[in-house]
């Protein structure tokens, strides 16, 4: 079954001459249930903008975003918001953890937009994450790895069709890098959820059996130099 389908995926931003700048121009991608897959490509190439458009964050010029079979892309903010904390979890490369919140309130609070605060699920998915001892610290309390299964356990918490991650190891050393992305597979995997992992990074990518080189799915690469994120 398609958790996720694109199609003629558009997006530009104005230049700072005053023109406009397509950051995205992407004709299909599309994931299955349980798939596993990793997007290739440096910096700067427009695979965050891609990750916002297809969850909503951004909303497109034009083209189509399914999400479980519903239409992203026709909805409005309030819309887009409701669907995404439905569907999909996002690992944002900063984390994006509340600073006023500990780790177990900021679970607590995802699942209050979603399917309705379950204690004993949070509880229950930052002890998978190894955060057992950390449920009531706050997140300058916690390490940057620390910090990472937070918003791992943060995007499964209301069993999404979905997970994003953008830059997964960006944050950490190269060996906490590595542990947090195979515990994240581990927990998709054991919740039958798609995960789409964006990165730069050889030795991550190396672990994926199938990896997408962005370059050549985007388009908007092609005709110019020089993409922002």
């Amino acid at each position: 079954m398609k958790v996720l389908e694109v199609k003629n995926l558009k997006k530009s931003f104005l230049s700072p001459g005053g023109g406009t700048h397509r950051v995205v121009d992407i004709q299909h991608f599309s994931l299955d249930s349980g798939d596993q897959v990793a997007l290739a490509g440096e910096s700067g190439s427009g695979k965050t903008t891609f990750l916002h458009l297809v969850s909503g964050v951004l909303k497109p010029d034009s083209g189509e975003i399914s999400l479980d079979g519903k239409r992203m892309d026709l909805l409005p903010e309030a819309g887009r918001d409701g669907l995404r904390s439905k569907l999909l979890g996002y690992v944002f490369q900063n984390f994006n953890l509340l600073q006023g919140m500990t780790s177990l309130e900021n679970v607590e609070l995802a699942m209050r937009f979603g399917t309705g605060v379950d204690k004993e699920r949070a509880v229950s998915l930052l002890k998978r994450m190894g955060l057992s001892e950390r449920l009531h610290h706050y997140p300058r309390q916690l390490s940057m790895g620390q910090q990472q299964r937070v918003a791992v356990a943060r995007a499964l918490a209301n069993r999404p069709k979905l997970v994003l991650a953008d830059e997964p190891t960006a944050h950490l050393d190269h060996v906490r890098g590595l542990e947090a992305v195979t515990l994240m597979r581990e927990v998709c995997r054991e919740f039958g959820a798609a995960l789409l992992v964006v990165s730069h990074d050889r030795e991550l990518l190396s672990h994926f059996k199938q990896v997408e080189r962005f370059d050549r799915l985007n388009r908007a690469l092609h005709a110019q130099q020089g993409v922002a994120s």
